[in-house]
């Protein structure tokens, strides 16, 4: 089978080939055999246009099983409509060391989709920090998909991604319109006391024109605040971070608890409690 599949990574159909790559990509003891070929795709400028129906819309490619993969482990789509994202993504699959000169190349590649291929494929080959920088440029792209798949794979890169994971954060939220904030809002929840740097922005949310952002701000502030002040309690707090923190939950609670305001109770309630805690 790999034999034929590497032949039909030279078909004139862009389809052909970049279904070729995806389905050596799940050959891992075959890699010897088609890392060559493959690294040779990286090259391949190849686009499957999907055909329109009468109504006017796109056809998706059908969605394997790796769409799911991708919320946990940063892996893009395998399916994607580039030729050469999916050799990436192959070649990330199937650890081929042989490769990552070439990846490195794709890193800078015109399309962002093939620099987050490349990225992933990087990271599976043990060569995270350089991917880092990237990611951290990506996240404030102009497209949600980009935006989403970049932070995605940065938070998969673990310990090494950590510092850069708050300012990738912090741009995307200041490149976000403040009229449809809700889904980067939603980013900062479980950053816990390491989010304290994003709380002048969430406050400023709790009074902004997107409705659904100022409840899920009150939720994630709630949830730093309540890691702040565990922190504070187990004396790992710095005075300056204290001193922040105070004065920042104190115009939070003022924006949550004055006549009018329609916050869930649950989030104002626990800001109260971590306020006598600080």
């Amino acid at each position: 089978m790999v034999p034929e599949l590497i032949q039909a990574l030279n078909n004139p159909n862009p389809l052909v080939r970049l279904n070729a790559a995806e389905l050596l990509g799940k050959q891992p003891g075959k890699a010897s055999q088609s890392t060559a070929a493959l690294i040779k795709l990286l090259s391949d400028n190849g686009e499957y246009i999907p055909p329109q129906n009468p109504y006017g819309f796109t056809e998706p490619l059908a969605l394997s099983e790796d769409y799911y993969n991708e919320y946990w482990t940063g892996k893009p789509l395998s399916r994607e409509q580039f030729v050469r994202v999916n050799a990436a993504i192959a070649l990330g699959s199937l650890g081929s060391t042989e490769a990552i000169p070439a990846l490195k190349l794709g890193l800078k590649d015109s399309n962002p989709k093939m620099q987050i291929a490349s990225a992933w494929a990087l990271t599976r080959l043990k060569e995270v920090e350089i991917v880092l920088p990237v990611l951290s440029d990506l996240v404030t792209s102009s497209n949600p998909d980009i935006q989403s798949s970049s932070l995605r794979l940065l938070k998969a890169t673990g310990a090494q991604g950590a510092k850069y994971i708050l300012p990738a954060l912090l741009k995307q939220f200041d490149a976000s319109k403040p009229e449809s904030r809700e889904n980067i809002v939603l980013e900062f929840r479980d950053l816990g006391a390491a989010g304290l740097p994003a709380v002048s922005r969430l406050r400023e949310t709790l009074e902004g024109p997107d409705v659904n952002a100022r409840g899920y701000a009150a939720t994630v502030l709630a949830n730093i605040y309540e890691d702040l002040a565990r922190q504070n309690i187990k004396g790992d707090l710095s005075k300056d971070d204290r001193r922040l923190a105070t004065k920042e939950l104190e115009k939070i609670l003022q924006i949550v608890t004055k006549p009018g305001a329609k916050f869930n109770k649950p989030p104002v309630d626990r800001l109260r409690t971590a306020q006598t805690k600080l």
